[in-house]
């Protein structure tokens, strides 16, 4: 199923991913139904926290990685069309 349209939206998101370093950190309002389906890996480690809304700090991931990610969690499709090289 494609889900694109509720991580764009971010309505009902009860987790922020947040990426990379600063100054090109970015956060993700996403949602723990998804992961829980998609991305086992990160809903346990949000479900490590007692908060309503839950953050995931990875700093390591850039943003530009993390967009490929997510975007396949929540759609099943990869896009490298935007992706720059190492």
């Amino acid at each position: 199923m494609d889900y694109n349209k509720l991580l764009e939206n971010g309505n009902e998101y009860n987790v922020i991913v947040e990426v990379g370093k600063a100054p090109l950190q970015k956060s993700y309002k996403v949602h723990s139904v998804i992961l829980c389906y998609r991305c086992p890996r990160l809903y346990e480690e949000q479900c490590k926290q007692e908060s309503i809304i839950k953050t995931i700090k990875k700093p390591l991931i850039t943003t530009d990685v993390f967009d490929v990610i997510i975007k396949f969690i929540y759609s099943g499709v990869i896009t490298l069309e935007n992706v720059d090289p190492p």
